[in-house]
């Protein structure tokens, strides 16, 4: 058991936030693996929101293809 100084979390604690970590650095390497696709995707926006929204959505469809799948 951890002592009262030690303030890290427990394993069981600690693993929602490496999940949401990990979840994060694979959308950022998925941006960069797609950079060209995803720099056109900004480009063209309205507004930064816009661009936001298009990126995701941009990065979400990828998952449907039949080599993400795999």
């Amino acid at each position: 058991m951890p002592s009262s100084e030690d303030s890290r979390p427990c394993r069981v604690e600690a693993l929602p936030m490496i999940n949401d970590r990990l979840e994060i650095l694979t959308a950022i390497m998925a941006g960069l693996d797609r950079r060209t696709e995803l720099m056109v995707v900004v480009e063209v926006a309205p507004d930064p929101d816009a661009a936001r929204r298009a990126a995701v959505l941009a990065m979400q469809v990828r998952r449907f293809s039949v080599w993400e799948r795999e």
